[in-house]
């Protein structure tokens, strides 16, 4: 983790700016995986066993790859209950002239991810973008979203 913003309704999820632990368990952590070589992620799955931190957690090799290549796909990863009991994540990544630079995500209430999660996933995606742009020099200044956060 990099920079951690609590939200104005915070769950809290213990984590520290530069915790790598349990990356499996983890939306941020899957964008990560899902985003590196093939051998960087050979060789955390060598390193790093897939211990069960919820019941929830993946703890198969051959599931977690699936589950990184449907992340790669499909833009964002998801996280339910994985890394804390009755909380969800969603992450996407943050691209620099086409290499990761790291991942945004947004912790929720379980309950919360079951009913919003269509507009949560929407929204970090946008957000996600937005950085990509922003760090890549390819912003424009009449974007929406910029207009509605200078408001």
């Amino acid at each position: 983790m990099l920079k951690i913003v609590e939200g104005t309704r915070p769950v809290r999820v213990s984590v520290s700016t530069g915790d790598y632990s349990h990356a499996h368990a983890r939306a941020t952590g899957k964008v990560l995986l899902a985003h590196s070589t093939h051998e960087a992620r050979d060789l955390y799955l060598q390193r790093h066993p897939l211990i069960a931190v919820t019941e929830r957690t993946i703890t198969d090799d051959s599931e977690l790859v699936q589950v990184l290549d449907d992340v790669r796909t499909q833009g964002y990863a998801l996280e339910s209950e994985e890394y804390q009991s009755g909380v969800g994540c969603i992450a996407a990544p943050i691209f620099v002239d086409g290499h990761l630079l790291g991942a945004i995500s947004v912790s929720v209430p379980m309950q919360r991810l079951t009913t919003s999660k269509d507009s949560l996933v929407d929204d970090v995606r946008t957000v996600a973008a937005e950085a990509t742009d922003v760090l890549s020099g390819t912003s424009s200044t009449s974007h929406p979203r910029q207009k509605e956060m200078r408001s």
